[in-house]
């Protein structure tokens, strides 16, 4: 299990102890002990749930990402009018 945990990129020793505390917190929660397939489940989603994640960002693309809604794209949009942004 150390080995595992000591194979992957950190950016910084804050990294390694907020992960430490996630894999610790999350065994607490399920009442199971801290093993290597534990921190190996935690630590690497799923196809499922990586499909899920990326069909919810492309949903949320779709619905937020309108070019109606986007303000920004407009050249000078503080001078426009309130009639013209409906």
């Amino acid at each position: 299990m150390l080995s595992y945990l000591a194979d992957r990129p950190v950016a910084s020793v804050r990294e390694i102890i907020g992960t430490a505390n996630r894999i610790v917190a999350s065994a607490e929660v399920k009442a199971v002990p801290v093993t290597a397939g534990f921190v190996r489940a935690e630590l690497e989603p799923d196809e499922t749930e990586a499909a899920r994640a990326a069909a919810m960002r492309t949903a949320a693309d779709t619905f937020f990402l309108d070019g109606e809604k986007i303000v920004w794209q407009w050249p000078d949009a503080a001078m426009r009018l309130v009639e013209e942004l409906r």
